[in-house]
């Protein structure tokens, strides 16, 4: 079985545990390419999302390695062609490693179950008291801190929530002890955002709104199949090929798309993906799905 089509999968593994006595990177991809595949599956929800990969034949070392590191961090990107032409599909943490010999083949496939945030969003926790007048992008800060993940577009958001009547929200002072995530949750509720992790960044978006970093072309020459369909309650479903159009193709959930097909046009916003591929065989697809407006993201399952 060969690599097919110039497919490219780029899988890297770095080891968190200052313990550790192996490599503080390890790079699964091989030239000669090692067959890799992939299933990821990400939405608009608080929920983390998910990644399983495939690895095939990966030498004793590097399978002792995957299996005595701690929560190792794992970036998966995908393309054609060089390394600078590849998008990045996963960023998360390995929560399950296994391997099993295949018994026909007799391959060794290793097995990685991936999230992006899942573990730190259960571990968590936050226990501090604010004195009366204290701004609510201050509150903001220190639960994202303590969440430990990527702040992503909190420095924006901060500045938002410092105007107007949102500024005041803890103007009594307050006591937030708990689950960091559910805290995030609370505050959002209060000032009209909603937040999600993508590839292990905190993503905060007002609610109805798309993320206003840039809006991806979607048609037949940017690898769209077919005409997308539209159900009854306006979600768009669609599928496409995954990174024909290079770094510019990157649905991710929040983001805008603006939709050229025969039979269905118009602008959306990116509520759910599901991406699978395989360097050595068919699965080179991203399954989505997407909503005119954020406030219909709860349309989608």
């Amino acid at each position: 079985m060969t690599q097919l089509f110039q497919r490219k999968l780029l899988c890297s593994v770095s080891f968190n545990d200052p313990s550790a006595s192996f490599s503080e990177t390890m790079r699964l991809s091989t030239d000669p390419p090692r067959r890799i595949s992939f299933k990821s599956t990400k939405t608009w929800k608080q929920e983390p999302n998910t990644c399983e990969l495939e690895v095939y034949n990966l030498s004793p070392d590097m399978q002792a390695q995957l299996v005595e590191a701690k929560t190792p961090t794992i970036k998966l990107a995908a393309g054609y062609g060089t390394d600078e032409n590849l998008t990045q599909v996963f960023y998360g943490q390995a929560i399950y490693v296994k391997h099993e010999i295949q018994a026909k083949s007799a391959d060794i496939v290793t097995t990685i179950s991936t999230t992006d945030g899942g573990e730190k969003k259960q571990q968590g926790r936050i226990h501090v008291t604010f004195a009366p007048g204290t701004p609510t992008s201050t509150v903001l800060r220190r639960i994202v801190q303590e969440l430990g993940i990527k702040p992503g577009n909190v420095d924006r958001v901060a500045k938002d929530l410092d105007s107007g009547i949102k500024a005041t929200l803890y103007a009594e002072g307050v006591t937030i002890s708990g689950s960091a995530a559910d805290e995030l949750g609370h505050l959002c509720r209060s000032t009209g955002y909603d937040y999600s992790i993508q590839d292990g960044t905190l993503q905060m978006l007002k609610l109805g709104e798309s993320r206003d970093d840039f809006e991806v072309e979607l048609n037949p020459g940017s690898g769209l199949i077919n005409s997308p369909s539209i159900d009854n309650k306006g979600v768009v479903s669609g599928t496409c090929l995954i990174f024909k159009a290079g770094v510019g193709l990157d649905l991710v959930p929040g983001r805008r798309i603006h939709l050229t097909s025969r039979f269905l046009s118009g602008h959306y916003i990116i509520a759910k993906t599901e991406m699978s591929g395989d360097n050595f065989a068919d699965d080179w697809y991203c399954n989505f799905q997407a909503v005119a407006k954020r406030g219909q993201f709860g349309l989608v399952k």
